[in-house]
């Protein structure tokens, strides 16, 4: 397998969250990406506001931002730690509280590994617009470290970048 390299961590990371249900429609990008840490960012969107009135974005956008977010960090962070890629389908995600967003910024998304065994990873997930300190909501993600289902290999390539 290729050499593990903070750019193919960060490349790996944006085709997933490229690839991810509903990251198309919120235009999410990655923002940064180490071996056990992302950031995905969503910008402010009109199709995001959830009341007009009120000038709030819809708590479903970025809890689907914190969502995809958890699942690029554990397939970086199962890739670093365990050297293959497996299927970063979340098997339980909790948000403590979601409080709203204000409209005209962008929203932000920062997940990072919080526990590691070879049998589950947890992240946490903080979602924010201004400042991490200011957070609009925390998660828990936890992920088995082993998957029934292999990935085909033409989409391990893809996550690599080694397509030819």
């Amino acid at each position: 397998m290729a050499q593990i390299n903070r750019l193919k961590i960060q490349n790996m990371a944006a085709e997933f969250v490229q690839q991810a249900h509903h990251a198309e429609y919120l235009n999410l990008s990655v923002h940064s990406a180490g071996f056990e840490e992302v950031i995905v960012t969503m910008p402010y969107q009109q199709h995001i506001i959830a009341d007009k009135q009120l000038r709030k974005v819809c708590r479903s956008a970025y809890i689907s931002l914190m969502d995809i977010t958890a699942q690029a960090c554990a397939l970086c962070t199962l890739f670093y730690r365990m050297h293959r890629i497996i299927s970063p389908y979340s098997m339980d995600m909790c948000v403590d509280y979601a409080h709203q967003a204000s409209i005209g910024f962008p929203l932000f998304a920062r997940a990072q590994c919080a526990h590691f065994t070879p049998e589950l990873l947890l992240i946490r997930v903080i979602a924010y617009q201004h400042f991490i300190e200011v957070p609009l909501a925390y998660a828990w993600a936890s992920f088995p470290c082993t998957s029934k289902e292999p990935i085909p290999e033409q989409v391990q390539a893809l996550l690599l970048g080694e397509q030819s």
